[in-house]
Order: structure tokens, then C-alpha cells, then sequence
């Protein structure tokens, strides 16, 4: 499986009828949190601390999903996800990448006989169905969080985030401004062509970024454009992976 490196997640709280309750005592007092600290005054070192705790949490997860989505002037240009199951020992990661001339699909199944990938592309009209050696079979000891990537610490340390509350379990931070020309050391548009943008980051108790979005409107060349990036972490603990129906036939 390749290894991605992106350029470049979302919380909502619903109180069951009937139980909301009148505050018991003072609400709690965030302005000194260590999350809160690394998110809101922090630079590439800090997003980089954070993306270790990240990587060490999913690492002590049984099973989890990961899901990441970019987007070019509101079109998709690449999906990949990954579905993990320590305990049956399986893996499989979809990747589909979207080019003017067609798209391209590769499905890799893993598991403890080997791996086995399906790929299709609508573009070069190429499809094949292949199994490797069985020394790339699963293998607990590897980073499966690796194959679905964050946003580089750069462009994540370059935005000015401020925390929005404490929720269903994460920390919620958000923001619509980039840090000062100084402060930030590098962002993938050119600063004075930026019209807009916005982005939100929720990291879990459990030290995993639980989600992470990214929307930027910029002009390129007199053109307005835009890019996004929606990040998340669902299923953990809780997702179970089953072979595809072409493995059969592989």
C-alpha cells in the first residue's frame, strides 16, 4: 500500500429529550489544559507532539475506520479509507483518485495469508486483480494509521485556532483566520491571495484527532478556487472487516 502524505473532522452534541438538567456546579475551567494549550498557542513542534499521541492511541485500538476526502473547486479528487481489525488480523484500504480523463480505484486486502489488491481505471481502461508474497501478510506491529496521513504540522500550525468547548468526549477547536505572516511558516497558497477560510480540529480524550476540516477560497491566476479536506476517525474498537466478494476469484 502506498504511503500518502496530504496537503491537506466534525462533532455534534443532541441532548435526549427530557434530559436536560439545570448545572449542578461551576463548569469546568479549560484555559490551562494541556490539549488546549498545544492546539491554540502551538507551532510545527506541537502539531507534531500531538500527531505522535494520535498515531500511539489508534496504535492501542483493537479496530477502527479512517476516512479522508479532498476536494478541488468542490469536486472530489481523491477518497481513501481504511477499515482495521487487529483481532482477525485484517485490513483492506480503498483509494480512488479522480483525473480529468477518469478515475482510478485500488482496493488492498490484507490479512494472514497475504495481500491482495484489485485495481481498475476508468481512464487507461486497465483492471487486474493480483496477490503478493505472503511477506506482506498483516502484521500487528505495523502502523496502519500511517496509510490515511494528516495534514502536514506546517499547514496545520499556520491556522489561528481557538477552543470552542469540551464535547461528547474531544476537545473543539475552530478557526477562520491564518496566524500572522511571521508566526506562520508555511501555507500551500499564497497568503495575499486567500479570500477565505475555515477549519476544525476535534481531538478525542483518548489522544487521537477524532476529525479534522479544512475549506479555503483563494484566487488562482484571477480565478476564484477553493480546496477542502475532511479527516475522521470513527468505529474505534467497534469495526469489524470481512473479506471482499472478489477475493474468491483472486
Amino acid at each position: 500500500m502506498r504511503e500518502v502524505c496530504a496537503a491537506l473532522a466534525v462533532v455534534l452534541l443532541v441532548a435526549p429529550a427530557g434530559c436536560l438538567t439545570a448545572p449542578t456546579g461551576p463548569a469546568p475551567d479549560y484555559s490551562d489544559d494541556a490539549v488546549v494549550r498545544t492546539v491554540t498557542n502551538g507551532d510545527q513542534a506541537d502539531v507534531r507532539a500531538l500527531y505522535d499521541s494520535h498515531r500511539r492511541a489508534l496504535e492501542n485500538a483493537s479496530s477502527y475506520r479512517i476516512e479522508l476526502s479532498q476536494a478541488k473547486n468542490g469536486s472530489v479528487v481523491r477518497a481513501t479509507e481504511l477499515h482495521l481489525d487487529q483481532p482477525l488480523r485484517r485490513a483492506t484500504l480503498n483509494e480512488r483518485y479522480v483525473r480529468p480523463d477518469g478515475a482510478s480505484t485500488e482496493t488492498t486486502y490484507v490479512n494472514r495469508s497475504g495481500r491482495y489488491v484489485e485495481y481498475d481505471d476508468s481512464g487507461e481502461e486497465t483492471e487486474y486483480r493480483a496477490r503478493t508474497e505472503p511477506q506482506y501478510a498483516f502484521h500487528s506491529n505495523y502502523v496502519w494509521a500511517s496509510e490515511v496521513q494528516l495534514p502536514l504540522p506546517a499547514v496545520v500550525a499556520s491556522f489561528d485556532y481557538e477552543f470552542s468547548g469540551h464535547r461528547d468526549g474531544a476537545y473543539v477547536f475552530e478557526s477562520d483566520s491564518l496566524e500572522s505572516a511571521e508566526d506562520a511558516s508555511y501555507v500551500p497558497w499564497k497568503r495575499e491571495h486567500v479570500e477565505r477560510v475555515s477549519a476544525r480540529l476535534v481531538v478525542d480524550d483518548r489522544g487521537f484527532v477524532r476529525a479534522y476540516s479544512l475549506r479555503v477560497r483563494f484566487q488562482d491566476s484571477g480565478t476564484a478556487a477553493s480546496q477542502s479536506l475532511e479527516f475522521r476517525v470513527t468505529g474505534v474498537n467497534e469495526t469489524r472487516v470481512t473479506p471482499p466478494d472478489w477475493l474468491r476469484s483472486t
